[in-house]
Order: structure tokens, then sequence, then C-alpha cells
């Protein structure tokens, strides 16, 4: 499994590409702000 993480947004990634986004920001129950939105757009990119 590979792992990338930003202080916002982690991606995991399976062998067989299966990828897992979580979005962290749970002070605000992961709402969207554009420093997050542009976090989750790099991730799915």
């Amino acid at each position: 499994m590979h792992s990338e993480e930003t202080s916002l947004v982690r991606v995991e990634t399976t062998e067989g590409g299966i990828a897992e986004v979580t979005i962290a920001r749970p002070a605000v129950r992961n709402a969207l702000n554009e420093p997050t939105a542009l976090a989750l757009n790099d991730a799915l990119a």
C-alpha cells in the first residue's frame, strides 16, 4: 500500500489501484475551504 499525505488530505493506494482519500479536518467536521479544496483537487488529479 502506498501512502501520500499533506496536512489536509491523505491518499492511500493499494497495489490493485484502489485509492482511499481522507480529508483531515476533524475540528471543522471535514468542511472544505479553499486550501482543502485545492489539496483534494491535487490528490484526485
